[in-house]
């Protein structure tokens, strides 16, 4: 396997080598970086005579900063709608099924809150901020949907079903 990635380093260029032993460690096997810095000791290349240290640290942080800005699609605006409901009903069913419990709602909400606030820390841990102020903005938006159907349903069982509290 050594000897594979040294011929594919010996193909690319000085900048190229320099980069991936920098600035795209993480997208590299130990072994392909191995070849690469033998490569570039081999040539005799400093990664100085390309960037300086700060530029280093620089290009290194770019792929956060594009994490920062990430926003969702609409798919995963929907999933952020219908997730409450497939882990409600989904605890209900397994609380019924499996412990006979007839009343899973009350563990379905507390599921729903924190499946939404682990994923929320998650986003936001891992420097999608963008992303976790807009999961944010959907469970709100989630909230206010279902919170509408349930007053529609209400409404509609009390006009035509001759509801009598």
């Amino acid at each position: 396997m050594e000897r594979d990635f040294s011929k594919i380093m010996s193909e690319r260029t000085d900048k190229d080598l320099v980069n991936i032993v920098t600035i795209k460690q993480d997208e590299y096997e130990p072994e392909a970086l191995i070849a690469a810095i033998n490569e570039l000791e081999k040539r005799k290349i400093n990664a100085a005579t390309f960037y300086t240290d700060d530029q280093i640290e620089h290009l290194k942080d770019l792929p956060n900063k594009e994490k920062e800005t990430l926003l969702y699609k609409w798919q995963h605006k929907v999933l952020i709608v219908l997730l409450p409901f497939i882990i409600l009903i989904a605890a209900i069913y397994v609380s019924e099924k499996f412990f006979g419990y007839k009343y899973g709602g009350g563990f379905g909400f507390c599921l729903i809150f924190v499946t939404q606030w682990l994923i929320h820390r998650n986003l936001k841990d891992n420097r999608y901020f963008k992303r976790a102020a807009e999961f944010k903005k959907w469970v709100a938006y989630t909230l206010y949907i279902y919170l509408a159907v349930l007053v529609v349903i209400t409404i509609y069982v009390l006009l035509f079903y001759n509801y009598k509290p």
